[in-house]
């Protein structure tokens, strides 16, 4: 096991390298101990990964971020009843 990981960090390096984008796959995962909710969906051109209702979107083939937008606006109904 310690092999397969040492092989893979230096994988990874030399991808870093190179300047290779990494691999992702769609998932969803939730910490309610933190709060976190993380979501990843690939799509044909562009990579979008989620962070609490923030969506950054990345160039599938390059990596590069193509952008930032919030997916939701956030909930002010209680803001009035401070």
């Amino acid at each position: 096991m310690k092999r397969i990981a040492q092989m893979a960090a230096a994988a990874g390096r030399a991808f870093n390298a190179l300047g290779l984008p990494g691999f992702v796959r769609n998932t969803d995962y939730e910490s309610p101990r933190v709060g976190a909710r993380v979501r990843v969906r690939c799509g044909e051109y562009l990579t979008i990964v989620s962070v609490n209702d923030i969506d950054v979107y990345f160039e599938r083939l390059t990596g590069r971020i193509e952008g930032v937008a919030v997916s939701s606006a956030p909930d002010r109904s209680g803001e009035a009843q401070r």
